[in-house]
């Protein structure tokens, strides 16, 4: 779940670039929102998983000083490549590499083999994962679905968006 911190990171970084002229109040909630995240102050990291070998906190501590290397970038799709398949845990696979190439693209003195080698581990996570799951709230709890299929998108939904239902 902690993949999650660093999206909402680069997520927010991007809203405030494309949207320059959000309303303050908008901008600042993002920026507080964020600020929490790297405060440790998020739902996800040790307090959701016990599991967790990090703090939320722990998760932004600084990266060792290394030498980017753009060429490193292209590694996060190969990575991907293992997961692609299908979607996994309803496509975050895709989702997290993503943001992530877009990101070191933009910022590639962030491309450092330690800043890779992390986002490849978290890609390795997917490889066996189930294509989707969802918490249903408190009623049906969290649903793994074994498998989706894809159906044709619903009124006024430009055909490069189906729909994803499970099977």
């Amino acid at each position: 779940m902690a993949g999650h911190l660093g999206a909402s990171l680069i997520a927010g970084y991007f809203i405030g670039k494309q949207r320059p002229n959000l309303e303050p109040e908008v901008f600042n909630g993002i920026k507080d929102d964020l600020g929490r995240v790297i405060g440790g102050k998020s739902v996800f990291g040790k307090k959701m998983s016990k599991r967790s070998k990090l703090t939320d906190a722990e998760l932004f501590d600084a990266f060792p000083k290394q030498k980017p290397d753009e060429s490193l970038i292209d590694g996060i799709a190969e990575g991907l490549e293992k997961s692609i398949d299908q979607p996994r845990q309803s496509g975050h696979n895709v989702i997290f590499a993503s943001l992530a190439i877009r990101a070191l693209r933009e910022q590639p003195k962030f491309a450092t083999p330690a800043v890779v080698d992390g986002i490849l581990k978290l890609m390795a996570l997917f490889e066996n994962q189930t294509p989707g799951n969802g918490y249903y709230g408190k009623e049906k709890g969290r649903c793994r679905f074994p498998s989706l299929h894809l159906i044709p998108p619903t009124i006024g939904l430009p055909e490069a968006f189906p729909t994803i239902v499970p099977s």
